[in-house]
């Protein structure tokens, strides 16, 4: 009978342990999508794809946590009132903060994928930067051979090399400054999912892949679906409304002093002032976000027809080099040229779809049902 005692004592034990170990691996596993390592010489490596990285960000984002807890708080409130069977005005007032409060979260989690987008997008183009950059510092380092070169051979004078010594002056500072902004960048991504500093990241997806085509958008349209999905217009339309009925019931003199009634018109005045103000404001943004989404469509559109022109331009200095009519670091500078190009129109087209997604933000969509997050 002891030792049968003993043994369930072990199990047990054991049971235990791989209880602990179990809940310990889960609290410390990574999110799916995200990764880190550590190289035999110390080093650290980050891979994130775009999804599990903004879904990351959206989750640890202390703007939706407050957020979050302010509507709890203001749920709780509601709820205690209607069981009380407060005033029908003040149950009517602590169901408009709850409302409103339910607004701002959607606003928070919209923006903190925003947010999110603009931290991996930052770190992606300081990746393609330097590397644009780095080409640029090899061309111009190429130049500078085959110029001193001529220069030896009486073929151009000195006044060439000087000048482009002073080019790759200006090509080694520019990737000096590129390395500082991929340091940065990368500080700032880890941050945002608070995981160490990593000194190499490896990005999966683009923009493209998750956001919707960018299209036009109807002013009108717009500003009636910002309006119902602010949390700053339903709280101070909903508080005009109540401030008004307060008003209304006043009008009676059996039920209230002159002084009373004063106080609430002027608690009246003060809320449609507000209000007022919380539309224009509105409806500045709105005008904004369309102006600039009508803006950046067009500099896509011209980008589109540069890197078509630059194209052509790459296959013209092909032929001519194909002829010996052109050096190698002639072709070289043309082939970089043409994926400066490339660069510009996938900036342009980013800039096109980060827009769209602030409208749709600002008309009340859940960006982590929209783009798949």
């Amino acid at each position: 009978m002891e030792n049968n005692g003993r043994v369930r004592g072990r199990v047990a034990a054991i049971l235990a342990s791989i209880v602990i170990l179990a809940l310990a691996s889960a609290a410390s596993a990574e999110p799916a999508g995200i990764r880190t390592t550590t190289g035999k010489d110390g080093t650290t490596a980050l891979e994130a794809d775009i999804v599990s990285y903004v879904a990351r960000y959206v989750e640890l984002s202390d703007t939706v946590e407050n957020a979050a807890d302010q509507r709890d708080t203001a749920l709780d409130s509601y709820d205690r009132a209607v069981a009380e069977k407060k005033a029908a005005l003040t149950v009517e007032e602590l169901k408009n903060a709850y409302e409103t409060s339910e607004k701002a979260v959607l606003e928070a989690k919209n923006s903190a994928v925003v947010s999110g987008l603009n931290t991996y997008l930052a770190l992606h183009r300081a990746y393609r930067d330097l590397e644009d950059k780095s080409v640029s510092l090899a061309g111009s380092q190429e130049k500078l051979r085959v110029l001193k070169l001529r220069l030896a051979a009486g073929l151009i004078n000195d006044d060439a090399v000087l000048q482009q010594e002073n080019a790759l002056i200006t090509a080694q500072e520019a990737r000096r400054k590129s390395e500082e902004v991929l340091k940065d960048a990368k500080s700032d991504f880890c941050l945002g999912i608070e995981v160490p500093y990593c000194d190499s990241v490896t990005l999966t997806g683009d923009l493209e892949d998750i956001a919707p085509a960018a299209g036009g958008a109807d002013y009108g349209k717009v500003l009636e679906a910002a309006r119902a999905a602010s949390s700053s217009y339903h709280s101070a339309q909903k508080a005009e409304a109540l401030a008004k009925a307060k008003y209304d019931a006043m009008s009676d003199p059996l039920i209230a002093t002159s002084s009373e009634k004063e106080a609430a018109r002027k608690a009246w005045e003060s809320a449609k002032s507000k209000l007022d103000t919380t539309a224009r404001t509105l409806q500045t943004s709105v005008s904004d976000a369309v102006s600039q989404l009508t803006a950046l469509g067009k500099s896509y559109d011209m980008q589109v027809i540069s890197s078509k022109m630059a194209e052509t331009a790459m296959a013209n200095a092909e032929i001519k080099f194909k002829y010996g009519e052109l050096l190698q670091y002639e072709m070289d500078a043309e082939r970089n040229s043409y994926k400066q190009s490339g660069l510009k129109l996938k900036k342009a087209l980013e800039d096109l779809l980060m827009q769209a997604i602030r409208l749709n933000s600002l008309m009340g969509e859940d960006l982590l049902v929209s783009l798949g997050i």
